[in-house]
C-alpha cells in the first residue's frame, strides 16, 4: 500500500469518526426557526371552531341570498308564453295533461277550489259546455284550465288570478270598450284580456273573431 493510499484511508477515518460524535449530539434549532418565521407569511388558523363558524356564517349569507331572491321571484308576475299556452291546449287535447272530468263550470270550479282554494271564482261561459279541467303551474303561478266544446271546436279557457299573470307584448284588439291581446301558434288562435281581476286566456283552432265573441259573452 502507498503512502497515498494509507494518507486517504486515516482521513477517511477520520471524518467518519467526527460525523458520528455530531449525529449524537443534540442541534439547537431554536434560530433558525426564528428567522424563518420573520421571511415566511403567517399560516391560516387550523382551528377547528373558527373553521366551523366560518363555513357556518358563508352558509347563512347564502341561505338569506336564496330567501330574498325567491320572495322576489314570488312576488313578479309570470309572463304566459304563446308557445308554452298553446303547447298545454295541444297536451290537454291530448290526454298528455291529466284532467278531472266536468260537465259545469261549477263542477269545474268545485274542482279548482279542491285543489287551492284561495283561487279565484271561474267565469262563466254560456256558449261553450265544459268538458274537462286542470290546474297548472306557468313561472310559478298557478293557472285553471277549463276545455270548452264549442259548437264542435275545442278550446281551453285559462284563468289566472290578474295580479299574477300578464300578457305577451303582443298585438291589441278593442271590441266593446275590451283590449284583446292576440297571438298565433302555427294553427292555434288565442286571445288574452283582463276583467273582474281575472287574468283571462282562449285558445283553439278557430278564427280570432270567434274567440272574441266567446271572450265577449263569459260573464263574471
Amino acid at each position: 500500500m502507498t503512502m497515498q493510499n494509507e494518507y486517504e484511508d486515516e482521513t477517511e477515518a477520520a471524518i467518519a469518526r467526527r460525523l458520528k460524535k455530531l449525529h449524537a449530539m443534540p442541534v439547537d434549532t431554536t434560530g433558525l426557526d426564528r428567522a424563518l418565521c420573520r421571511q415566511l407569511p403567517p399560516s391560516p388558523p387550523r382551528s377547528g371552531g373558527r373553521w366551523w363558524a366560518s363555513l357556518t356564517a358563508i352558509a347563512a349569507t347564502l341561505l338569506v341570498v336564496a330567501t330574498v331572491s325567491f320572495a322576489l321571484l314570488q312576488g313578479r308576475e309570470a309572463q304566459a308564453s304563446p308557445a308554452v299556452m298553446a303547447q298545454m291546449h295541444r297536451d290537454i287535447l291530448s290526454g298528455a295533461i291529466p284532467t278531472m272530468h266536468a260537465d259545469t263550470i261549477e263542477e269545474a270550479d268545485r274542482a279548482i277550489a279542491a285543489l287551492s282554494g284561495n283561487f279565484p271564482q271561474l267565469p262563466e261561459p254560456p256558449k261553450a259546455h265544459v268538458m274537462a279541467c286542470c290546474m297548472r303551474n306557468i313561472g310559478n303561478k298557478k293557472v285553471a284550465c277549463i276545455l270548452l266544446n264549442d259548437g264542435g271546436s275545442k278550446v281551453t279557457m285559462v284563468v289566472a288570478d290578474a295580479t299574477q299573470m300578464q300578457s305577451p307584448k303582443s298585438p291589441t284588439m278593442v271590441r266593446n270598450g275590451v283590449a284583446y291581446h292576440v297571438q298565433t301558434v302555427n294553427e292555434l288562435h288565442m286571445v288574452m284580456t283582463e276583467r273582474e281581476h281575472r287574468w283571462v286566456c282562449l285558445i283553439g283552432e278557430v278564427p280570432i273573431e270567434k274567440l272574441m265573441d266567446l271572450a265577449d259573452a263569459i260573464t263574471f
